[in-house]
């Protein structure tokens, strides 16, 4: 009998900055978003996608069976903060809310999601990070107090 595991589920996270500041610059956006799937990959967890915003992240992952939807958010959050402190790609000290939000994602949604990532700075212009953050808790019927 076989000892593998066969596993998939996306999921779609989402996590801000503290204070969700719009602090992350351009430039900075591209490094973290390159150094989440480089990371992710070192790892051994699957990032089909991400998105960096200048006040948030979005990530679509297939989470590994040996990582909780915390672990796994809490390992990806706090790598990336250390690792941007240590390279110095704020003026300040960077650090991420404690909180996330984690959707699942059928497999037949998966482009959906990735070409909702795609047009982020599209979506950004007219809507802020907390009226989206809401309108996916009022979809996936998530109480928010």
């Amino acid at each position: 009998m076989s000892q593998r595991i066969y596993s998939r589920c996306w999921l779609h996270l989402m996590w801000a900055t503290v204070e969700q500041q719009k602090y992350i610059e351009p430039d900075a956006r591209g490094k973290i978003s390159d150094y989440l799937l480089e990371y992710s990959s070192l790892k051994e967890i699957f990032m089909a996608a991400n998105f960096v915003y200048s006040n948030h992240v979005h990530v679509l992952v297939d989470l590994p069976a040996e990582y909780t939807i915390d672990e796994l958010t809490k390992l990806l959050k706090g790598r990336t903060a250390n690792w941007v402190n240590e390279n110095r790609l704020m003026t300040m000290r960077f650090a991420w809310e404690s909180g996330f939000a984690a959707f699942s994602v059928s497999q037949s949604s998966f482009e959906e999601v990735k070409k909702y990532f795609a047009n982020q700075n599209e979506y950004h212009r007219k809507r802020s990070y907390q009226e989206e953050l809401e309108a996916f808790l009022s979809a996936y019927k998530i109480d928010q107090h």
